[in-house]
C-alpha cells in the first residue's frame, strides 16, 4: 500500500537513490560503471577478469595496492582480492609493486600460471600478462604508462587466448605428437570453456541477487529513516567470486 501511494516524483527520486547506492557498492568492489560500460581510473595498476562468456568478460576490475594479498574468504588474514573455488588456497598469492615494477609471488602449493606457464617463485609480471589462479580464475594485468611493442601487431588477449596458451604449454610438456595435442586441445578447451561459463554465470547471478537484496526500496527507506544515510562500512569487503 505504501508503494502504491508514492507519487511519480517520489518513485523517481527513490529509483535514483537506489542507482546511486548500487554504484557505490560496485565502486567499493573496484568496478566503475559509466554510460558506456566499465571505466577504470587512469594511472592505476589493476587486474581485469577474463571469461569465456563475452558478456561477462572484462566485467570485474581489481585495483592493485603496493602489496596485494589474494586468497580465500576463510583465510586467517583478510585478503585484498577474495577468490573461492577449485584450486584456490586460503592464502594463495601476493602481488607487489616496487618502483613501478610488478612482482607476483605464489604461496606454497598454490597453483599460479603466468602466460600459460606454472610459476612457483617470485616473478616479474608485465602489462598484458595473463594470470591463472586455481583452476578457472583468469585475469590480465594492466600497468599504467606501459610502452606498446613497436612494430608488433596487436593481439586480442582474451579468455580464449589465455586458455589456449595454458593448454598448449601443458600438452607441450607431455611431448606428444602434434595431431594428438590438437585433438586433445580442442576437446579440453570446449569442456573447460563450458564449465567456466556455467560456474561464472552462477557466480554473477548470486552477486546480482545479493545486490538486489541489499538495495531493495524497503531496505533503503528503512536505512534512511533510522540513520539518515546508508553506511558504507558494510560495502568495504572485497567481492567474492565463485567459479
Amino acid at each position: 500500500m505504501e508503494q502504491a501511494s508514492l507519487t511519480w516524483e517520489q518513485k523517481e527520486k527513490q529509483t535514483e537513490y537506489i542507482q546511486q547506492e548500487r554504484h557505490k557498492i560496485l565502486e567499493k568492489m573496484g568496478i566503475s560503471i559509466q554510460d558506456s560500460g566499465i571505466a577504470v581510473e587512469k594511472g592505476r595498476y589493476y587486474l581485469v577478469n577474463l571469461n569465456a562468456d563475452p558478456s561477462l568478460n572484462e566485467m570485474l576490475v581489481y585495483y592493485l595496492l603496493s602489496h596485494t594479498k589474494i586468497g580465500r574468504s576463510d583465510a586467517p588474514v583478510t585478503q585484498d582480492i577474495v577468490l573461492n573455488g577449485l584450486g584456490i588456497a586460503s592464502e594463495h598469492c601476493i602481488i607487489d609493486i616496487e618502483d613501478e615494477i610488478t612482482y607476483l609471488q605464489p604461496l606454497e602449493g598454490a597453483r599460479t600460471c603466468v602466460n600459460g606457464q606454472v610459476v612457483k617463485e617470485r616473478t616479474q609480471i608485465r602489462h598484458g600478462d595473463r594470470i591463472l589462479w586455481g583452476n578457472h580464475h583468469f585475469f590480465r594485468i594492466n600497468c599504467p604508462h606501459a610502452p606498446s611493442p613497436a612494430g608488433e601487431p596487436e593481439v586480442q588477449m582474451d579468455f580464449d587466448f589465455a586458455q589456449n596458451e595454458l593448454l598448449l604449454n601443458e600438452f607441450d610438456s607431455l611431448g606428444e605428437p602434434i595431431q594428438v595435442i590438437i585433438q586433445q586441445l580442442e576437446h579440453q578447451h570446449e569442456v573447460e570453456k563450458q564449465g567456466a561459463l556455467d560456474q561464472q554465470k552462477e557466480m554473477y547471478e548470486q552477486k546480482l541477487e545479493e545486490l538486489r537484496r541489499e538495495k531493495t526500496p524497503e531496505s533503503l527507506m528503512t536505512g534512511r529513516a533510522s540513520s539518515g544515510y546508508v553506511s558504507e562500512d558494510r560495502f568495504l569487503n572485497t567481492p567474492t567470486i565463485y567459479d
